[in-house]
């Protein structure tokens, strides 16, 4: 029941923060066209991408991958994660034990390992 309570923290964290970041992006939008300084526009869009890329890191710092084959948990590395194909909560991975490729289901990572 744990692990549920802390991906839940960890996905809300990740809805926060693409709503700030959202706003962001929309106001520096909204005041670009009204004053015609696109560059400033640009910058907010810097600054997006760049709040993308730290939420992305840090999730997949916060979550670990069970092998449904073997049980073992583990934490792929960052490229093989990222473009791993998914859904809602599963990533398809190779797992490290038993060499396997399936569907890992998501959980949270331990305090100490996060």
């Amino acid at each position: 029941m744990t692990n549920q309570q802390r991906l839940r923290q960890v996905h809300g964290k990740l809805i926060i923060g693409g709503l700030v970041m959202d706003a962001i992006e929309v106001a520096g939008l909204v005041y670009a066209w009204l004053t015609g300084n696109w560059w400033v526009f640009g910058g907010v869009m810097l600054l997006a991408c760049g709040v993308a890329g730290w939420l992305t890191y840090h999730y997949f710092q916060a979550v670990r991958y069970c092998c449904p084959n073997c049980h073992t948990v583990f934490q792929p590395r960052f490229k093989q994660a990222f473009w791993a194909g998914h859904h809602l909560r599963t990533r398809k991975l190779t797992c490290p034990a038993c060499g396997k490729t399936t569907y890992c289901v998501e959980v949270a990572a331990s305090r100490e390992q996060a």
